[in-house]
């Protein structure tokens, strides 16, 4: 398959800040990138804020572009930049997103008892993925994220007429268009190492195919 690239994302993608946290100190390690500096260090301070209070389970919290991650291991943090860098090389840019990680059970377990692997919320301005789940997972949620703010009409109907859908939103995971953007999204940006389960068709002609209409 041939897709398009974008090397100016790419180049942005890689360009990162860490903040480690740890009770009251936070310690920022420069990446050598000045931009990405000034704009991780002139971001709105709830950010950092919320690894201590708000979010008061989060050890790291690091500014990926467009993106910022409260986790609490670096393989956490290590996931994130993975999936944006793979978002980016493809010339999807997400902006405005939250990413939080829970280590705590219950918090990945929905109202009525079921374990859920990852949610997306919206709230004080941006985007919040709440992950519990896989690289997969993630990727697929970032793929609602992108499919929310980027996504066109026309795209979309693209989609929707490989798939053999008619529905962006059914009430039926199967049925949706959305969820299999997001699957289909997230297998060709993992590299087809994880294959959905839960939207068909599912072999690697038809993923192809619909991978690349999503990302032209």
């Amino acid at each position: 398959m041939t897709y398009a690239r974008n090397i100016r994302t790419v180049a942005l993608a890689v360009a990162f800040v860490v903040t480690a946290v740890s009770g009251t100190d936070v310690t920022v390690v420069d990446s050598g990138v000045d931009q990405a500096v000034k704009a991780a260090k002139s971001a709105d301070s709830s950010h950092r804020d919320g690894a201590r209070s708000g979010f008061a389970g989060a050890k790291y919290v690091e500014h990926v572009y467009g993106v910022v991650v409260f986790a609490d291991t670096e393989a956490q943090v290590a996931d994130v930049r993975f999936a944006v860098a793979r978002f980016a090389e493809y010339g999807l840019e997400l902006t405005e997103v939250e990413v939080r990680y829970f280590s705590d059970g219950d918090r990945c377990t929905s109202a009525d008892g079921r374990t859920r692997a990852g949610y997306l919320a919206f709230g004080n301005g941006s985007y919040v993925v709440y992950n519990c789940g896989t690289v997969f997972t993630l990727l697929h949620e970032l793929a609602h994220v992108w499919d929310v703010q980027s996504l066109d009409d026309e795209t979309r109907e693209a989609f929707l007429a490989a798939r053999g859908l008619d529905s962006w939103t059914h009430e039926e995971w199967a049925h949706a268009g959305g969820e299999h953007f997001a699957d289909v999204l997230a297998w060709g940006l993992q590299d087809g190492n994880v294959r959905p389960s839960r939207t068909t068709p599912n072999d690697d002609e038809s993923l192809s195919q619909a991978f690349e209409i999503a990302t032209e």
